[in-house]
């Protein structure tokens, strides 16, 4: 099992590449960056998921977008979206998941999950 998920977390990371988008303060200091990571179909190697982590300037992760691959268009579509909440003390404290309704171009369905920092 450690070496299936060890794999999984390799192929991962080869899939990945580095957007960086910065937002910039007045002293020049990044306040997040974005990274990309495409999924491919293991049979059809046709892009599958794309996920784009946002993290903050102390490098926590802020949110996950995912987008779908949509044969038709062969464009990404948006999907699913997870928001990564932290109390004062920087610990995480809560999940907020939300799916995309193509329909009203919204997000819908929110569902939170609450965490007790330990």
């Amino acid at each position: 099992m450690k070496t299936k998920i060890l794999i999984l977390a390799v192929v991962c990371m080869a899939y990945c590449s580095s957007v960086v988008a910065q937002s910039v303060t007045k002293d020049a200091v990044p306040v997040f960056q974005k990274k990309e990571c495409i999924i491919n179909d293991d049979k059809t190697q046709e892009p599958k998921l794309k996920k784009i982590f946002t993290t903050d300037a102390e490098g926590k992760r802020t949110e996950m977008v995912v987008y779908q691959w949509d044969r038709k268009s062969k464009d990404w579509t948006l999907y699913e979206k997870t928001e990564y909440k932290y109390n004062t003390d920087g610990k995480l404290t809560q999940l907020v998941r939300s799916e995309w309704d193509k329909i009203y171009s919204s997000w819908i369905n929110e569902r939170i999950q609450n965490i007790n920092p330990s």
